[in-house]
């Protein structure tokens, strides 16, 4: 445990500048995320497969992410064709593994979009959808330790508990309450009340998802960058969940 807070106040001193700067420091550090993403979604899958894959992907998120949409359709039916073509002259691809990439491509990408169009909005918001996210990550973590009892989804993920999930969503639900109400005065108070409910939900159900992920390609970790957290996947699968729903709800009050 004293690892893992350790690494985690660490990384919360790195990268909470450049959320609340915004700019170029926030793009060098969605940049650095999205390049590491890649290397681990790649890597998931095995040694058996070219590394160099990883450049496609993140050109792919990059491309998907930052193009006109004009050209979106375009782009994701050529990724769609030269995934299958994988598949044909590659017998080590299986269906499972084309899923894999176009899926985890496709939420990379809208991330991306999701930062730029949320930023865009102003870089508190960035920060918003971040303290909500760690801070339902951490009380569930907490609260799980001492107070869980009954098995959340021991299917996907063991250790986590209905006690800690509870613990985790009142606590992201408060500070989100307490951030949006303090520093958050362009948006309306329902958007704020409603995203401060529903993302400690979704959040944790972006953990789950990606729990479910490393259960399925029998890994524990999707990397080992950060001491007693795993790999960056490990660390931002809560907010890429987060920051892409966000965008979902500003699509309604905005």
């Amino acid at each position: 445990m004293k690892q893992r807070i350790i690494t985690g106040f660490i990384l919360f001193a790195i990268l909470f500048p450049a959320l609340y700067v915004g700019g170029w420091p926030l793009r060098a550090v969605v940049v650095f995320f999205l390049s590491f993403s890649a290397y681990e979604t790649i890597n998931a899958m095995g040694k058996k497969f070219p590394k160099w894959l990883m450049f496609i992907l993140l050109g792919c998120v990059l491309a998907l992410g930052l193009i006109d949409l004009t050209y979106i359709l375009p782009l994701t039916i050529t990724l769609i064709i030269f995934l299958f073509l994988m598949v044909i002259v590659d017998e080590q691809f299986t269906l499972d593994d084309i899923a894999y990439l176009f899926l985890m491509t496709l939420i990379m990408a809208l991330t991306l979009r999701s930062v730029a169009e949320i930023q865009a909005l102003g870089t508190r918001l960035v920060v918003y959808i971040a303290s909500i996210t760690y801070a339902t990550d951490t009380a569930a973590y907490f609260a799980g330790y001492y107070f869980g009892k009954h098995k959340l989804n021991p299917r996907i993920s063991p250790k986590k508990t209905i006690e800690g999930s509870i613990g985790g969503w009142i606590s992201g639900f408060l500070i989100g309450m307490l951030f949006g109400f303090v520093f958050i005065k362009n948006l309306p108070f329902q958007l704020i009340l409603l995203s401060s409910f529903v993302l400690p939900v979704i959040g944790q159900i972006g953990d789950l998802a990606f729990s479910a992920i490393k259960r399925h390609y029998n890994i524990k970790d999707f990397g080992s960058l950060f001491p007693a957290h795993g790999g960056v996947l490990d660390r931002i699968d809560s907010l890429i969940f987060n920051l892409i729903f966000f965008y979902v709800l500003l699509t309604f009050f905005i």
